[in-house]
This record gives C-alpha cells, structure tokens and sequence, in this order.
C-alpha cells in the first residue's frame, strides 16, 4: 500500500507540465522538507512511519560499521551520497529513512548558479544524465543550515568542490590558490563535519577533472586541508571522489595518493561521461552534456572495476565507499565482493523505484541475507571476489 501510493503520486507528478522537470521536483521537495517537515516532529514521525511501511527504523549491531580506522561508527553501511542534499537543508529527514550518514555537497568557496537549464534529464525511469555544475549557495549557507544539526548525532560529511570561475579566471584565482579554496570550506565547517570529501571528479565543470585528478595537485590540496585540521587541533577522515572514467594508470595513481597520506579512503565513483553507455540509452543522449547515473549495467561494471583495483592497490586496508548503481540488494552484494565496506545512494532515491523506501529495504534484506547465510556483516565478504571485477 505504502509503495503502489507513492509510485502512483510520482508518476503524476512526473506527467504534469509544471513538474516534468525532475529538478523543479527535487527543488520543491527539497523546499518542503526543510521548511514544513524538519521544524515539526510530529511530521518527521509520519515520514519515517510511511517510508518504514509502518515499522519505524530498525537497528541491527550486524550492520553497525566502522569507518576511518574507527574514528567513525555508523549504525549501518547505507548513506546518502553527495548530490542529493547540496546545501544541508534536509540532514534530518534524510537520516529519517533510514540512512545512516548524509553527505552535503558539493560545498564551494562562494555561491554559484551552476550550468544552465535544463540540467538533469531522466533517459530511463532508472538513470539521470546529471549537468548541474556545482550549483551551491556557498559554505557561509551551508553553515547556517547545518547549525539545526548541531545538537544531533547524526554523521555529517562534507564534500567540497572547486568554482567554475576559478578555473576560468586565472588572474584572480591562480592554480597555486586552488588547494586553499579547499583548506578554506574545511575550515569553516570543521565543526560540523563527520569528514571531508574531495571532489576532483565532477564532469560538469570544464577542465576540473583533468586538473584536480593530478598527483601534484591531490597532495597540495590535502596538505592544505591538514594543515587547517592541525591548527584547529582536530583530525577529521578525508576522502578523495574518484571518477569511473579514469583509467587504470589514473585509479593507480590516486591509489598512491591515498596511502601515501594515509587518507582514510576512496568513494567509487562519480557520475560517467561514457560515450558508449549514453548512446545505449539512446541516440538523442549521445551529445547531452553531463554525468550518467543510476543502475545502468555499463555504469556498475566501471564502479566495480574501480572500487575492485582500488581494494587490490590498498589491499584493503582504507574505507572504499561504493557509490553508482545500488539499487537494491544484489548490486550492494557485489559492490562488497568487490571490496567495498559502505555504501552511498543518491539516484535510486529520486526515482519511482526504490524511491526512498531504498534505505529501509536495504536493511531489511540485509538483515535476512546475514540470518540465511549466517555471516556477522559485509566485512566476511568484502574483496573476495576483487579479482573477478578487474
């Protein structure tokens, strides 16, 4: 009932003038939540009641998971990725079905607008061509917003991102600044994050991913965002978001960065500008700007070849987070098998199916898979089946 209501509601809501764009949908949703449902916990209460079907949150210790070599301990390895929630305007009602971290972002030095309309299109009722450009009202919002969280304990990430106009005006803004643009939103929001993600592989910000998924460049801007961490007498876990369109020698690269700084690990991956998999959705995407997301089978062989080579490089001994293509229980399964030991969300929730019944399905039929194949959590299974997916 639960289900087949929703369903129903967005499948209207789709066909309707004023709603067909899905980011005038998501913009109004968001809009809501922040402003009717996180003020009000009685509402909170209803939500999570609906998109629990009725069985509120559950809690298992199986799917408690440590992140970070153990600075980090979620209730369970099932997260919003970065994307969803860009300015941390609805952290609460996220957590609310069932997630156990929302991730923020990506969060910019200074507001931007991003690309222009329409950004996001829906090739498949299971895929999103994302175009959005880091549209951000800027870390000095983003650190209003968060303030409502503050008496919470609910894991907050921060992922950060670089400005279009930096990478265009080189006279303002010259290479050398670009590490302290980072350094600079980690600093401001030190206080309210769980950990910080580096965002070097978005494809909607011309030249940002050639540039910033350079060895020299990743060292200088995590040597500028520890520095800021020491002065503030704090050690939060960084993270490096990596790109499915890098190759093997790139992947390999970054790996090095990694362990090289003893970073706490990986996210696998962004969204892809592979030519082959947008015209397997169709012709007319072929020349649509933007990233591919959702569950797509091409898009899930490049997340789990990376997060696989990723695992093998690090022999597993960093947080590889899996995000592309988890939506539902099957892919997660192999998402671990390739070497993952969490894992984000972002598409499947926006969609028809799942919807954001996503979180709570998940730990359901995680719950049961442990009990059927008598296991303690993903950690018995993760990267035993790395060299299957390389």
């Amino acid at each position: 009932m639960f289900k087949e209501a929703y369903r129903f509601g967005h499948l209207a809501a789709s066909h309707l003038p004023y709603l067909n764009d899905p980011e005038r949908r998501h913009d109004i949703v968001v809009d809501l939540v922040h402003n009717l449902l996180e003020p009000n916990p009685r509402a909170l209460a209803i939500l999570e009641g609906y998109f629990t079907e009725g069985e509120g949150r559950v809690q298992d210790g199986r799917l408690r998971t440590s992140l970070a070599s153990g600075q980090l301990l979620v209730e369970n390895p099932f997260m919003v990725a970065a994307g969803l929630d860009k300015d941390g305007k609805m952290v609460l009602a996220l957590y609310t079905l069932g997630a156990s971290l929302i991730e923020v972002g990506s969060v910019l030095f200074r507001p931007q607008k991003g690309n222009s309309r329409p950004r996001l299109h829906e090739p498949t009722p299971k895929t999103l061509i994302n175009a959005m450009g880091f549209n951000s009202e800027g870390v000095f919002a983003v650190r209003e917003y968060l303030k409502r969280y503050k008496d919470s304990d609910i894991p907050i990430g921060i992922n950060i991102g670089l400005n279009k106009i930096a990478l265009q005006d080189q006279e303002r803004f010259p290479e050398k600044l670009y590490p302290y643009l980072f350094a600079w939103v980690a600093e401001l929001l030190c206080d309210q994050a769980s950990y910080f993600v580096i965002n070097v592989s978005s494809p909607n910000t011309p030249g940002l991913r050639g540039l910033l998924q350079e060895e020299g460049f990743l060292n200088d801007v995590i040597w500028a965002m520890q520095e800021v961490m020491r002065k503030k007498g704090v050690c939060k876990p960084l993270y490096i978001k990596l790109s499915p369109d890098l190759d093997p020698q790139g992947t390999e690269k970054v790996g090095g960065v990694i362990l090289r700084h003893k970073l706490a690990g990986a996210i696998c991956s962004n969204t892809t500008v592979n030519s082959e998999i947008k015209a397997d959705l169709g012709q007319q995407w072929v020349d649509v700007k933007g990233g591919v997301s959702g569950a797509h089978p091409m898009y899930r062989s490049l997340v789990l070849r990376q997060i696989a080579q990723v695992y093998r490089l690090t022999q597993g001994s960093v947080d590889i987070i899996a995000c592309g293509g988890l939506d539902g229980f099957e892919p997660v399964v192999n998402a671990a098998y390739a070497g993952a030991n969490a894992f984000q969300l972002l598409t499947p929730l926006t969609r028809r199916k799942p919807g954001p019944f996503v979180f709570h399905n998940l730990i359901r039929d995680s719950i049961s898979w442990m009990d059927r194949v008598g296991i303690k959590n993903f950690n018995a299974i993760r990267g035993l089946h790395a060299d299957k997916f390389t």
